[in-house]
């Protein structure tokens, strides 16, 4: 049926309840009364999540927003699918805006009956389907376009390139073991305030090889005149080893612009590395970020950058430069609400780009959040890409744009215990 035909008849289903005064136990809302998500159709081609939530956030509290995009070109298909926190505001949302204009066009908003996201599953399934069609043939010879979107397999060619470490910069790493652990007050360079919160803050006396290697490149002589990409097991101490770098470099100068942005797969993890962050910035007066949907858009928004007619604080004035500003000065965020955020946030003073898990962010799509943060940066980042198994992949590694790379690896371990790890034995009797 025409889109236009079911706003009309949505519309007067509406007009005749208004007339005979049904009460809401008999309305037709009812029939979605466990339903929180709207439908939203014919939307403009150049609206983003963040237009979405500015419309529809006047009739409550928007916790999910989906607006559906091209798997290959990342455009939006002119639908979208959006949840609020109190169901009632969905009956809200369908009466006031469905037949509404936006920049010319008229959208269709309507209820939705046992919306479910996209799984994880789904993506497992996707490439169980692209394993059985075989191997990408144009991926073989470095001609496949496709990408994410590519039909046929790539990852038996990964495996292999993994092998012949085709890469010139990868064949030869600098071997994070031979660096010795060092006790924090013989780092050099490093300042009095830092060593002060690594000592008396977070108890760590000495820094691990893998946070060695890293602040010599960065601080040390290396100076981030190269792009870093670390191959480092899980618990060798990553996280820090990032860490300390940035915060050093940023210290000096805490104005309200973003300058940092540590990119992560996951929410756990992200939550994990701004408590690193908490603990070892905010003492020397740097604000972090958290982007990683633990609150609506709104409410995340809000945190990040200064919008207008916010309650707390005082009133910036009418047009003021203040809007909009950022409030951060390092954001740890997940890929997709980075997506959801970057049309609003300014990156054109951002000077470093972390990713955390490479393995996992470049074999995921996640929206093109890659491309579209490095086409809005204006000036060379300095990158830093860490993994306990990063690929070799000519592919994936180009989406991040290297600039000169330095290939930093710990050997074939995966995974490391403590050097100094202690076990005991409990032995509780139940009689």
């Amino acid at each position: 049926m025409n889109p236009l035909t079911l706003v009309k008849r949505t519309q007067n289903i509406n007009a005749r309840e208004a007339a005979l005064g049904i009460g809401d136990q008999a309305s037709w809302h009812t029939k979605y009364k466990d339903s929180a998500y709207v439908f939203v159709g014919g939307i403009p081609f150049n609206l983003t999540e963040g237009d979405l939530l500015a419309v529809f956030a006047k009739y409550g509290e928007v916790v999910d927003v989906n607006l559906v995009r091209d798997k290959g070109t990342g455009k939006s298909k002119g639908f979208a699918f959006l949840a609020y926190e109190d169901q009632r505001s969905t009956n809200l949302a369908v009466d006031n805006l469905n037949g509404a204009q936006v920049l010319g066009r008229i959208i269709r908003v309507d209820h939705v009956d046992k919306y479910k996201k996209k799984e994880e599953e789904d993506k497992e399934t996707e490439q169980q389907k692209r394993e059985a069609r075989g191997v990408c043939r144009a991926f073989q010879r470095g001609e496949c376009t496709q990408g994410a979107s590519c039909k046929f397999s790539h990852d038996e060619q990964a495996c292999l390139i993994h092998t012949l470490a085709v890469l010139p910069w990868m064949r030869h790493p600098v071997d994070i073991t031979r660096c010795q652990e060092l006790p924090v007050c013989s780092v050099p360079l490093m300042k009095r305030r830092l060593q002060s919160v690594l000592e008396e803050n977070m108890g760590i006396s000495k820094l691990f090889p893998v946070q060695v290697a890293l602040w010599q490149e960065t601080v040390g002589p290396g100076d981030f005149e190269r792009d870093l990409c670390i191959n480092s097991p899980t618990g060798s101490g990553k996280t820090l080893a990032y860490a300390l770098p940035i915060v050093q470099n940023l210290s000096t100068d805490t104005g309200g612009r973003l300058r940092a942005l540590i990119v992560v797969p996951t929410r756990d993890l992200a939550l994990q590395v701004k408590c690193v962050f908490d603990t070892l910035a905010s003492p020397l007066g740097l604000r972090i970020g958290l982007a990683a949907g633990q609150s609506s858009l709104r409410h995340e928004l809000s945190s990040l950058i200064y919008l207008p007619g916010e309650d707390d604080g005082p009133d910036p004035g009418f047009l003021s430069p203040l809007w909009f500003q950022s409030k951060v000065d390092i954001l740890v965020a997940t890929p997709g609400r980075l997506v959801d955020h970057v049309n609003k946030l300014s990156l054109k003073h951002l000077r470093y780009l972390v990713v955390d898990e490479a393995d996992r962010l470049l074999r995921e799509d996640y929206q093109s959040w890659l491309p579209t943060v490095l086409k809005l940066t204006q000036s060379r980042l300095a990158k830093i890409v860490l993994s306990a198994t990063l690929t070799r992949d000519p592919g994936r590694l180009a989406q991040l744009n290297l600039h000169h790379p330095l290939f930093l690896s710990a050997g074939k371990m995966r995974y490391r215990l403590p050097e100094y790890l202690e076990c005991y034995k409990l032995v509780y009797d139940i009689a």
